[in-house]
């Protein structure tokens, strides 16, 4: 991957990975494993600038508003700015 990493944020025994322009990861350092998320898996945009989870869901921040992952149906949904944010850059 060429993009450049951006965000980091611990979820049990993984670590998530936000990219500028290449969207996240789930790594897992015990087995070495990375799953990669972009635009085409449901993210809202590719450039992630940020990232948090709960134990529940996974939240991304990007230039197009935010995007949550609900780990329990492995399924997106997305905000912007005309469903309440100020600015859609997260």
């Amino acid at each position: 991957m060429t993009a450049r990493l951006q965000g980091l944020a611990r979820d049990g025994d993984a670590l998530w990975l936000t990219y500028l322009g290449g969207g996240a990861a789930r790594y897992e350092p015990e087995t070495g494993r990375a799953t990669y998320y972009t635009a085409a898996d449901g993210l809202i945009h590719n450039y992630v600038t940020t990232v948090t989870a709960d134990g529940r869901n996974v939240y991304f921040g990007s230039r197009n508003g935010l995007s949550t992952l609900a780990r329990a149906s492995a399924t997106f949904a997305s905000t912007i700015r005309m469903w309440g944010f100020a600015h859609n850059d997260i």
